[in-house]
């Protein structure tokens, strides 16, 4: 199995006085047309999930359907295991018991990262393994999550992802 972990796009700064409470903090207008772009170099790269799972916070769902619609996946399934306090643990469980070949999830930082962390080095993996920037990915692929430590394929900042699109 293949997951490929994307961060949310850029969101309403929490310090704007009409910033509303954070899970309701939407994807801005850059952050919309950022994401894109950089879905579109995640399509460069050949990435297809035949499943995309987000946290239920709207700057994610909003990612999420970006990414399905722009790599022609099915339409995203909410999932409070990407919330950013939940265990990496739960995660890679729920993982565990799907069967597609290739899964996208949405997500927050730090959990992301930690959660990479933990599908690379398993449960004494432990802390970050590294920031991923607003719209940037990383794919990790594992016989079976839950099972055994995945293998990091590659990291790719969101302004690579946005260049190779440009380029397909």
């Amino acid at each position: 199995m293949r997951v490929i972990l994307l961060r949310h796009g850029i969101a309403v700064d929490r310090d704007d006085p009409n910033c509303p409470p954070d899970p309701e903090r939407p994807l801005t207008r850059e952050g919309v047309d950022r994401t894109r772009d950089a879905v579109a170099g995640l399509r460069a790269i050949g990435v297809r999930p035949a499943a995309v799972l987000t946290s239920p916070f709207v700057r994610a769902v909003q990612t999420a359907e970006i990414a399905s619609h722009g790599l022609s996946a099915p339409d995203p399934e909410k999932c409070p295991e990407l919330l950013p306090a939940a265990h990496p643990e739960a995660m890679d469980a729920l993982l565990g018991r799907r069967s597609e070949e290739e899964i996208l999830c949405a997500g927050h930082e730090p959990h992301l990262s930690i959660l990479l962390a933990h599908l690379v080095w398993g449960a004494n993996g432990g802390g970050e393994f590294a920031g991923l920037k607003k719209a940037g990915a990383a794919c990790v692929e594992t016989a079976k999550p839950g099972t055994s430590p995945g293998e990091l394929l590659w990291i790719v900042p969101p302004r690579i992802l946005r260049k190779l699109g440009e380029t397909s």
